[in-house]
């Protein structure tokens, strides 16, 4: 580990402390300025430096600390300075001004009123702030700072900051810099001559970045990133590409760096190990650290510093105009400075007008651009304006509207519906339209009337005002007909329905449409009619409430409902006549009953059906399977199985819903052992059914032990324990049932009769308490070992008292009724 020798310090102490033992230079300077792009422009109006002590001024430094694009920004010393060097560092932004052995304060002073700035972007923006100093640490006027980049390969980050801290700057006391702004980060990374320590670290909390020196530092730290590549700053933060990344894992990586200029972006930062990585990672090895001066308690005031700026003037402001049809427009702009020029184009050299209003005249829609700068400067950024030309509104200045007459109608006054005039006004189907009582109002556009209707009782005359997505409009006049024509009195046209939907409400599904047929015979053919459908007189004159599905309209009131039709004439966009002329009649289905209905069972050769209480205002069909008809009496005798089906037929037409019956050629089916096939699966059994054929010829289904189900359709049981069992059988079409017990006799493949109290006998299971049975237990080579009558405990494996070897043994079971069953089975032990 490197340590600063206490020699070091001292030195740095007694290089950088000038003004700490006597009075410090004052330096003083204007020249805040508009810029005109890529031309050349002092950096100062007036420049001056006050050098109280008299001490040795050598160089000066001129810096862009604010704003500094490296690939078009440049400083540069003219007109003859001969007692004058210079040297222009691109990377750090920083001109050095340094005076000859011969040379003066004097000429220092003139050679900085003749440095330039130049920008070689056209489009250049914004602004750039220029930091003049005796000093050579850089300056930055908007925290008014002093930043200096410490070259020292290896040092560690706590003996970085034990270093800045024991520097002073012109009296100023240091600290390895607090990164705040982006500022800040700009001059103290991109603008500096190599990478190093910064004031950041997360050591006392893993994740919780704070600036831990500096003013920031005095009140137990300031937060400036919480969490890792992913996480947020609270202010500002300057990490690069996926930092910080506490990349080595655990406590480690905790001290703040400005990263190598060959990682990333420029000037950012990451997080390395208090030493950083050995050498041989260069890229994150330290090199040095960043001191900054300025901010603390009890520094002096110094005034080595002055700056200045220029900025490119900006319009702020512009206001556009239209016109309907050719003709003058209105158009105004603002800038935060300088003057305002008007150009025909974006890249027109002369402006065509100077200053903030100008009006010209157009007859299309026509661009133009605006800027703002000094006198005769017409490089500023140009803004466009746009003077928009529309067309005229296209309409009818007068129009008459004519609807239906309520003479007939008592308590109903005569209603316009205003927005059948807008076809007839407006030539632009795009156009909107409102309407107005007077002329004062259409022009104002001000309470406008209800589109849907207007009073014939109010006015006679009303207006129109046409606009479109523009700001323009015309104004049209409206006069107000009522018509006298109407359907004959008395007329009515009706349409009827079966109540077949499925629901007996009364209720049914019409087209109104299929009436206009008969209203059109009654109209004249030499114009255009629209029909529209109502519920009541009211609605249908003030249009009001319409139904809109007129082709799939269900009646409101059951069985028989009124309908008022308003006729309108389309070519003339007038009302014809409104009356009761629909009426929607709904028929009741006729109703029937059978003496069977669903699925009946029976062996008979024949079955007769009858129809209950015929009623004689009906007639009645008997359909087979096939639909076809085979009888239309009222009752109908079967004589094969089969699906037969009846229905009513009223003096309406209507017919009734399908009563259906199935005969089916079925008795109770009868099941036997012979049915029954058991098939063993290792220490349980599969339960299944033969020859079905022989049980009956219904739809069965199963279950086992349960009379109640659940049943299935398979005639299989798998998986069943040894035990007694009653096997259910049953019709799906209700036509019987049986059922049948079945018994299944458990016999072990092995037994071990080792005393343990498991498998210690070999027994048969699952014969029935009742059953009389015997069964002989024989050896590999038929020897008669043991006979059993009827009991239950089994064998235990011995034989006159001694245990048999282990090995396979035969036995023979004898039922009661002489079935017999044989097989083997291992002794164990």
């Amino acid at each position: 580990m490197r340590i600063l020798s206490p020699y070091i310090i001292y030195l740095t102490i007694v290089l950088l402390g000038y003004g700490v033992y006597g009075q410090s230079p004052i330096v003083t300077a204007s020249g805040n300025q508009l810029y005109c792009p890529t031309s050349s422009i002092p950096i100062v109006v007036a420049f001056n430096i006050e050098n109280p002590a008299n001490a040795p001024i050598d160089q000066v430094y001129i810096q862009i600390s604010e704003g500094y694009v490296s690939a078009n920004d440049k400083l540069q010393l003219i007109n003859s300075n001969p007692n004058i060097s210079w040297n222009w560092d691109s990377t750090t932004g920083k001109l050095r001004l340094s005076k000859s052995s011969s040379g003066s304060l004097n000429d220092l002073i003139n050679a900085v009123k003749n440095v330039v700035f130049q920008n070689n972007n056209p489009n250049f923006s914004g602004k750039r702030v220029f930091s003049i100093t005796t000093g050579q640490a850089n300056y930055l006027a908007s925290t008014d700072h002093y930043y200096e980049y410490v070259p020292y390969t290896g040092i560690t980050w706590k003996q970085a900051k034990a270093a800045a801290e024991a520097r002073t700057y012109y009296g100023l006391q240091g600290y390895l810099a607090t990164l705040t702004s982006a500022e800040e980060a700009q001059l103290c990374g991109e603008q500096a001559d190599g990478a190093g320590w910064i004031g950041g670290t997360d050591e006392d909390s893993e994740g919780i970045w704070k600036w831990v020196t500096g003013p920031e530092g005095l009140a137990g730290g300031l937060v400036f990133w919480n969490g890792g590549s992913n996480g947020s700053t609270p202010n500002f933060a300057f990490w690069n590409y996926n930092q910080p990344d506490n990349a080595h894992g655990g406590p480690g990586e905790d001290y703040a760096h400005i990263t190598d200029p060959s990682i990333g972006m420029r000037g950012a930062w990451n997080d390395l190990r208090e030493a950083g990585d050995p050498p041989d990672v260069w890229e994150y090895h330290p090199k040095g650290y960043i001191v900054e001066y300025g901010g603390m308690p009890g520094d002096p005031e110094i005034k080595i510093s002055a700056t200045t700026e220029i900025s490119v003037a900006t319009i702020t402001y512009v206001e556009s105009d239209f016109t309907c049809g050719p003709g003058s427009v209105a158009l105004r702009a603002n800038s935060d400075s300088g003057r305002i020029y008007w150009f025909t184009s974006e890249t027109s050299v002369n402006p065509i007008h100077e200053g903030p209003n100008y009006s010209p005249t157009i007859s299309s829609t026509t661009s133009y651009f605006v800027s703002a700068g000094p006198v005769n400067c017409y490089k500023g950024p140009r803004q466009r304006i746009t003077a928009t030309y529309y067309d005229q509104i296209d309409f009818n200045p007068e129009v008459t509207l004519t609807e239906c007459g309520t003479e007939n109608f008592s308590g109903i006054q005569t209603a316009f519906y205003l927005e059948e005039a807008i076809p007839l006004i407006a030539n632009n189907s795009s156009y909107t339209v409102t309407f107005y009582n007077s002329l004062d109002q259409a022009y104002s556009g001000i309470e406008p009337l209800d589109s849907n209707l207007v009073s014939s009782s109010s006015s006679t005359t009303v207006f129109a005002r046409i606009e479109n997505d523009t700001p323009c409009y015309g104004v049209a006049k409206i006069n107000l007909n009522v018509s006298t024509t109407s359907l004959p009195m008395g007329y009515k046209h009706t349409l009827k329905n079966c109540d077949d939907d499925g629901t007996a409400d009364g209720k049914y599904i019409f087209d109104l449409t299929e009436a206009e047929l008969s209203f059109l015979e009654l109209l004249p053919s030499d114009s255009n009619f629209e029909f529209t459908y109502y519920r009541n007189v009211e609605d249908a004159v003030f249009k009001i409430n319409s139904i809109t599905q007129s082709q799939n309209y269900e009646n409101e009131v059951p069985w028989n409902q009124e309908l008022v039709v308003r006729i309108d004439n389309s070519s003339g966009n007038s009302c014809y006549s409104i009356g009761p002329y629909l009426d929607l009649v709904v028929n009741d289905l006729p109703e029937l009953e059978i003496s069977g209905t669903g699925k009946i069972c029976t062996l008979q050769p024949s079955f007769t059906l009858d129809i209950l209480n015929p009623n004689p205002n009906y007639s009645y069909e008997w359909l087979n399977s096939l639909n076809e008809l085979i009888s239309t009496s009222t009752s109908l005798t079967v004589m094969e199985p089969g699906l037969y089906s009846v229905q009513a037929i009223s003096v309406n037409g209507c017919v009734s819903s399908l009563k259906e019956v199935e005969i089916l050629a079925s008795g109770p089916p009868v099941l036997t052992q012979n049915n029954i096939r058991i098939t063993p699966t290792g220490n349980s059994y599969t339960l299944g059914l033969i020859n079905l054929g022989q049980v009956g010829n219904g739809d069965y289904e199963f279950s086992l032990n349960n009379p109640s189900g659940p049943y299935q359709n398979e005639p299989e049981f798998r998986d069943v324990s040894p035990g007694t069992y009653t096997l259910f059988l049953n019709d799906k079409n209700g036509c019987g049932s049986t059922n049948l017990q079945v018994f299944l006799f458990g016999i072990p493949k092995f037994f071990t009769p080792n005393g343990d109290g498991h498998n210690d006998f070999w027994q048969i299971k699952g014969i029935p308490q009742q059953e009389t049975f015997s069964y002989s237990i024989y050896d590999r080579y038929g020897k008669l070992l043991k006979k059993v009558n009827s009991v239950k405990s089994g064998w235990d494996g011995t034989y006159n008292g001694s245990l048999m070897p282990p090995g396979d043994y035969w036995f023979e079971l004898i039922l009661a009724n002489s079935e017999t069953y044989r097989g083997h089975f291992s002794l164990i032990l």
